[in-house]
């Protein structure tokens, strides 16, 4: 839905004097175009998780594509329309290129993962200082877009909603930086008080908003997850210590799977048994304990005595974790109520070598 609201309201903006009105539909064609790779299989869980947004999102093929896109658009419209070369494909350029990038960029604001220069390198650039959907972006772009589109074009009200709209959305996404960076600020300052040794932190905004955010700080065996919201009067911030069971990654058979799960997730994950399979979780993308991208990678053979007797590598398979939606109701109480203790919904803490998680 975001992505279709921005293409649209780059669209107009950048073509709406040749395209008029179709300028937001074609907009919002060619903003989502780069999101068509889903519909692709790359042959396993992993490989679909980890080349999503790859070349589909590389802005150096928005480059090279969107002239030639606009080239064939616009030598189609000279040869029906007879209208000049010049005047169709510029137009048409503005809006395909910044539509595919605006795109791009936008994704790579959030922590999933966006490799926008493949393929010079498939470093998956993750800003993750927005949720993957949250209103107070996508809302004043759809307003600013549906006065623009729905009244007289010539007021002058109406030519600059969709401009305020942008304008609006884009501090809202400066904001997230800058609240994300005081979140990350107040972290480091807990864990230095705490005397807790981490590798490294991650700050992410939780599910719809950029007023609470979760944060975790990671160690080779450990990491601690906590919240803050913006109006939280403490200043540390409350941390629960988890296992990442890393023993049970490091006694499988090395393989493609899990060093490619491990390089994309940047090391923010965690393993755990579930009926003898070795699973692990990305931290970054959930809540504790269900977690959006899990992967059963391997499997363990047990002795009478449940120890392991036998460890070997699965092709992978995505584990569908149960999604407990009264989450969504305490991540709006904890926004405005510092008492509420996320933690207080999840299981037990993983401790145990070979229990599940």
């Amino acid at each position: 839905m975001t992505q279709i609201v921005l293409g649209a309201a780059v669209g107009h903006a950048t073509a709406k004097k040749t395209l008029g009105r179709k300028a937001a539909l074609w907009g919002a064609v060619f903003g989502t175009l780069p999101d068509l790779d889903v519909f692709y299989s790359y042959g396993d869980p992993v490989s679909d998780f980890t080349f999503h947004r790859s070349a589909t999102h590389s802005l150096v093929l928005m480059s090279i594509a969107a002239p030639v896109i606009a080239a064939l658009i616009s030598y189609w419209r000279t040869r029906l329309r007879k209208e000049s070369f010049q005047e169709v494909f510029w137009p048409w350029l503005r809006l395909i290129f910044l539509c595919l990038t605006t795109h791009a960029l936008l994704d790579a604001f959030t922590v999933y993962g966006t490799q926008l220069l493949w393929p010079i390198t498939d470093y998956p650039f993750a800003i993750g200082s927005i949720f993957i959907i949250d209103p107070l972006y996508t809302i004043p772009l759809l307003i600013g877009l549906l006065i623009t589109l729905i009244r007289q074009p010539n007021t002058s009200f109406s030519r600059s909603a969709n401009a305020i709209g942008m304008v609006l959305s884009s501090a809202y996404l400066l904001w997230s930086v800058i609240a994300q960076s005081w979140v990350g600020n107040s972290l480091r300052s807990t864990l230095q008080q705490e005397h807790i040794a981490y590798d490294k932190t991650l700050i992410t905004p939780a599910p719809f908003t950029t007023f609470l955010w979760r944060v975790v700080a990671i160690n080779e065996h450990s990491y601690y997850d906590g919240y803050r919201s913006i109006f939280d009067d403490r200043t540390n911030i409350q941390l629960k210590r988890f296992s990442r069971n890393t023993h049970l990654a490091s006694e499988l058979p090395d393989n493609w799977y899990r060093n490619r799960l491990d390089w994309f997730s940047k090391g923010f994950n965690k393993y755990w048994l579930h009926n003898s399979q070795v699973v692990m979780s990305d931290l970054r993308m959930g809540m504790e304990p269900s977690y959006v991208f899990t992967f059963a990678i391997g499997k363990v053979s047990m002795t009478d005595q449940q120890l392991p007797e036998e460890r070997q590598i699965l092709p992978p398979i995505q584990v569908q974790q149960d999604r407990d939606m009264t989450l969504l109701n305490s991540v709006w109480r904890r926004i405005w109520d510092e008492q509420v203790n996320m933690h207080d919904m999840t299981k037990t803490e993983c401790v145990d070598k070979l229990t599940s998680c």
